[in-house]
């Protein structure tokens, strides 16, 4: 069943056209990966999705309800969560109290208690310094907060930007296994991520965004095993002008 439909979506930032009709569709139950470079429009198009960022034409779907003019609160309370490039954690406040802000929508104190109960059993690590202040955790430690504070509202899509950022590569397992746990308890995710490799290992589809328009899209495994996909995007091309004429030869291709 279809849960997030966007359709024909375009977004500006005054003058400028972020998001120059996108359509992504995506189905319950699935992790899609949002595969660009930067300024490609990725996160722009989460921003549109959370209503952060106005969208100036098209549409936003939502398990069939048109959430294209909605404020940010409502999004929350529909089941969509943002965790934001950045990770975005509340330095001077503790993990506890961090998590409690998380569930700023909810009312039912009782669930909000059982819910950051699930939160210590699905990162053992926020349980241990549930009394630290956030600033002082270190990196890999400040995005499983922002992943369970996100988790807080209990969402039904969880959006995910950039996850891994600035990670060690063993934290980036880490994260990569809970991304993977987080989508077996039910929970559909819609990823941005820089490490195109693993993001692509583990999700069912990708899109390939570029100057705001969809370029590509397609089964992960099919867009992985694309000899010119793995030198763009799984690769060390750095050149642009590579990477466009590949980007070009595949959209032609209608891979």
């Amino acid at each position: 069943m279809s849960l997030l439909k966007v359709e024909n979506l375009y977004t500006n930032y005054g003058r400028i056209t972020a998001l120059k009709g996108i359509n992504l569709e995506l189905q319950e139950g699935e992790i899609i990966s949002l595969i660009g470079a930067n300024g490609a429009g990725k996160s722009t198009l989460l921003a549109s999705i959370t209503g952060t960022v106005p969208v100036a034409k098209g549409k936003i779907i939502f398990d069939k309800k048109d959430i294209t003019h909605h404020r940010p609160n409502d999004i929350v309370k529909l089941g969509i969560s943002l965790s934001m490039e950045g990770r975005g954690v509340f330095p001077r406040l503790t993990v506890e109290e961090n998590l409690l802000l998380g569930a700023y929508t909810r009312k039912n104190k009782s669930e909000i208690t059982t819910t950051i109960s699930e939160m210590y059993e699905m990162f053992p690590r926020l349980a241990q310094r549930r009394k630290q202040l956030a600033g002082t955790m270190s990196g890999g430690e400040q995005q499983m907060l922002a992943i369970a504070r996100a988790l807080m509202s209990k969402p039904r899509l969880l959006l995910l930007d950039e996850p891994s950022l600035g990670l060690a590569p063993n934290l980036v397992k880490i994260i990569f296994d809970m991304i993977k746990d987080i989508n077996r308890k039910g929970i559909s995710i819609l990823l941005i991520e820089q490490n195109a490799n693993m993001a692509m290992r583990i999700s069912n589809r990708s899109y390939v965004l570029e100057n705001g328009q969809v370029k590509l899209h397609g089964h992960s495994k099919e867009l992985m095993n694309n000899k010119e996909v793995r030198k763009a995007y799984l690769g060390e091309i750095i050149d642009p002008a590579v990477s466009k004429k590949v980007i070009q030869s595949l959209a032609s291709s209608n891979l």
